[in-house]
């Protein structure tokens, strides 16, 4: 459709009658309206009217996704089809606004082009339909002008007149919805015309959502600001823009999902900037079954980074479900039926996540890094690619950070707090070259459930057969009241499953109550332990254990182990041991019940 106002047969003409219509109304003063969105939409182009080549769009093909903005105050916007971005404004009639028309009867040859473009045969010629109109336009290169329409048909029970105040309606109440695009050449022919089916309609508030040359920013509306952010963030990513930039204020969203992002969802800073997480808001069963695991905001792919704001979540599910992460770095939906490995750059950086200290319906993660089917099942199973979490403050959630990726992935956690998470970090069937560094983690134990530290964690079959961690320099804090054990660095293979090297130095420990570890590995080979400094008081401050054969562990030049108050033993070898080194000069008391292990004199 064409919505010029020059009278054409067949697919210009239902949009002519509609720009006349538009023309009367403006000129009498009609199109001023108190409050301005941006009206979003995506959908793919269906059907072509004609193409004699030059265009701006000449050789797109069918079933091309174009998505879009326009302005339903001041008609700018733009449209794209991921190669090409056209922007426009107004007018194609002699005012700005959106376009209401009642009761527009539809000829044979409209009937034959909205069937043609939404695939059916719902229109005959003699119906009568409400329309809503909001069309731009711009300067083509060549002299010309390419318009881009959105038009909304209704029920013509809908209006009952022509007034602009009866805009806005709700899309999704609409019979269909289409998106034309026209071109002129500078002699006004026309040389392209093509339409499709708008989809995932959404509103943005102008007022609330402003673009500049490197950033598009959003203000606090006070209200649900879900979808400004949806709308800043899509449009970041089909356009390219580097930042998605919040302001200082209170923001407040259910769930945001962005693909192939390559930029920064960035805040003022930690303190000014804060994103409550609307309880009740988010359908997580029905992000489960559409393949996604649930989550609040949800990165698929590109190069993402979230920095410098707090994010708060208390139960953000419907009903009783609960939301498995708050932050999600993945791939492709487990529904996908592409099985390649999915690949992601992520980073979170200087933010505070803050939980509900582990109530049933809190989040379950804080974090979570891994592919759709590690949590769902399905061929996604593979995330590539490099993690940062970085002098970021987790507090309050089951797991504070959750990794699982593959093929030697880069993961960096550094300069971190970790406050009364049940687990602060957890690496569970993974590939990675993992630094963890620099930390505080700290918790204390009265919910009769564990706490634990670091988990190094193999416990299928299918996971990846090696996997490198480094612990260096981070405060442990944990202690323990309720009877059951809690751990600074646990790790658990049971099988053997995969080749663990890791290395663990420089820590300082500080553990309270008899129910207290250090460092527990079962069924890790090749460990070293060196320069950890233990205060308190714990069952032991490092354990190696194995429901097979362990071997290849130095413990060396560790400090204050004479000053630690041990309920056993300081070092504890179990029987399963072998081959393993235990330094000099550490004051430890040493419980070795394996075999060959070397264990020099302590004191």
């Amino acid at each position: 459709m064409n919505f010029k106002t020059t009278p054409k047969s067949g697919i210009l003409a239902f949009t002519a009658g509609i720009s006349r219509i538009a023309q009367c109304i403006c000129l009498i003063g009609a199109c001023s309206f108190a409050h301005a969105d941006n009206v979003n939409f995506s959908g793919q182009l269906s059907h072509i009217g004609e193409d004699i080549g030059g265009a701006v769009y000449s050789g797109v093909e069918i079933g091309t996704v174009f998505s879009g903005s326009i302005n339903d105050e001041t008609l700018n916007g733009f449209i794209t089809d991921g190669a090409t971005r056209t922007s426009f404004g107004c007018c194609a009639s002699e005012e700005a606004g959106p376009t209401v028309t009642n009761n527009f009867v539809v000829s044979a040859d409209d009937a034959a082009f909205v069937n043609a473009v939404t695939g059916t045969t719902d229109f005959v010629a003699g119906d009568t339909v409400d329309l809503i109109e909001l069309e731009g336009v711009s300067d083509t290169s060549g002299g010309g002008y390419i318009y881009f329409t959105l038009i909304f048909i209704f029920d013509p029970l809908t209006f009952s007149n022509d007034n602009p105040g009866n805009y806005p309606q709700d899309p999704d109440d609409a019979i269909t919805n289409l998106f034309i695009i026209d071109e002129e050449s500078s002699l006004e022919m026309d040389i392209y015309d093509a339409a499709g089916v708008a989809e995932n309609i959404s509103f943005t508030d102008a007022s609330f959502v402003t673009f500049d040359d490197h950033a598009i920013n959003v203000a606090p509306s006070g209200i649900d600001d879900t979808a400004n952010i949806q709308f800043a963030l899509d449009t970041a990513a089909s356009e390219g823009y580097p930042v998605v930039r919040l302001s200082a204020g209170t923001y407040f969203i259910s769930s945001l999902f962005v693909e192939n992002f390559k930029g920064t969802l960035e805040g003022l800073a930690k303190v000014s900037t804060i994103v409550e997480i609307l309880d009740n808001s988010i359908d997580c069963a029905g992000m489960e079954q559409a393949g996604l695991t649930s989550s609040v905001i949800k990165f698929a792919g590109g190069e993402p980074r979230i920095r410098f704001m707090t994010i708060r979540a208390n139960r953000p599910c419907m009903g009783e479900d609960q939301i498995q992460s708050v932050l999600h770095f993945t791939g492709m939906s487990t529904m996908s039926a592409n099985c390649a490995n999915d690949v992601i750059f992520g980073a979170v950086d200087r933010i505070n996540l803050e939980g509900t200290a582990n109530t049933f319906l809190t989040p379950t993660r804080a974090v979570l890094a891994s592919a759709e089917g590690n949590q769902l099942d399905g061929c996604k199973q593979n995330l590539l690619g490099t993690f940062k979490l970085n002098r970021s403050d987790v507090s309050g959630f089951f797991t504070g950070l959750q990794t699982t990726m593959k093929a030697g992935a880069q993961v960096d956690v550094n300069f971190n707090l970790f406050v009364d998470n049940q687990n602060a970090v957890w690496l569970l069937n993974t590939n990675q070259n993992t630094t963890i560094t620099n930390n505080d983690i700290s918790a204390v134990d009265v919910s009769e459930s564990p706490n634990k530290g670091i988990i190094i964690h193999t416990q299928i079959p299918t996971a990846p057969n090696a996997t490198r961690v480094v612990i260096n320099n981070n405060e442990f804090t944990l202690s323990s009241s309720s009877g059951v054990m809690s751990y600074a660095v646990e790790g658990k293979q049971p099988g053997r499953v995969a080749n663990v090297s890791a290395v663990i130095s420089n820590n300082k420990f500080n553990l309270g109550g008899s129910q207290t570890r250090g460092v527990s590995l079962s069924d890790i080979s090749n460990v070293h332990v060196s320069a950890n400094r233990f205060t308190g008081d714990g069952e032991t401050a490092i354990y190696a254990s194995g429901t097979g054969s362990v071997s290849g562990w130095t413990v060396t030049a560790n400090k204050n182990l004479g000053n630690f108050n041990s309920i056993s033993s300081d070092i504890f070898l179990d029987q399963q041991t072998s081959e393993c080194i235990v330094g000099a000069s550490q004051g430890a008391i040493v419980n070795d019940s394996g075999t060959d292990n070397t264990v020099l004199t302590q004191f």
